[in-house]
């Protein structure tokens, strides 16, 4: 490995392990402590899984298929965590926390049963394409949902003299990071799978200096608890 894939490495890397750490903080350390904060810790966990994966694999094509399957699991409920962390925000009520649970078993038994039934290592054709198609369009529709969850946001963006709050500004940048991220692995040829783990690193730091910048004031974090 020469100088420029090993810097390339390290960056790539760099960025799903700070993932990982913002994501456990997220999960263990962050208060005052919400159901939003831990749908948040999750939805940046999934996507550090996911893009660790495709950093490892993109530098060891040998990769083993038990972690390629742990990272498309990951993939799996990337989608999911960003609605449910969105909704837990803006629409903070009884009914939403009623359905994300009902959602949460349906995916996860998905998940396990599917995984242990037909693994990726013994089913590569059923892998790929129709469940990696099936993982990128589960992200896609709940991008879709979440977008109709920020829907008077979004609106907002077509008229003069609307501003934005914090909060507004992180959950589109949350939503419109995660629809970049998933259409640069789509698209996107395999000399340049790298370049979803670079996006994903910048969209991390992004998130650190606004925690930074925001921690006086009503953010990220201070959202309602559940009754």
């Amino acid at each position: 490995m020469d100088v420029s894939a090993e810097l390339l490495f390290f960056f790539s890397a760099l960025g799903a392990f700070n993932g990982v750490l913002l994501g456990c903080y997220f999960l263990i350390f962050a208060r005052p402590r919400s159901i939003a904060t831990c749908f948040l810790g999750m939805l940046v966990l999934m996507l550090s899984i996911r893009v660790g994966k495709s950093v490892f694999f993109y530098f060891n094509p040998d990769l083993a298929f038990l972690y390629l399957q742990f990272g498309l699991t990951a993939c799996f409920f990337i989608g999911p965590f960003l609605y449910f962390y969105t909704s837990s925000v803006l629409t903070p009520d009884d009914k939403m926390y009623k359905t994300w649970r009902v959602q949460l078993i349906v995916l996860v038994s998905i998940a396990i049963i599917g995984g242990i039934l037909y693994p990726f290592e013994t089913n590569h054709d059923l892998w790929r394409p129709y469940v990696w198609q099936g993982i990128y369009s589960t992200w896609y529709v709940y991008i879709i949902a979440t977008a109709f969850v920020l829907r008077k946001q979004i609106k907002k963006l077509f008229k003069k003299n609307e501003r934005f709050n914090s909060m507004e500004i992180w959950l589109l940048t949350l939503m419109v990071g995660n629809f970049m991220l998933a259409t640069v692995y789509i698209t996107l040829d395999i000399t340049f799978y790298i370049a979803g783990a670079l996006s994903f690193s910048f969209l991390i730091y992004l998130s650190v200096l606004f925690v930074f910048f925001n921690r006086k004031k009503k953010n990220i974090l201070y959202v309602r608890k559940h009754p």
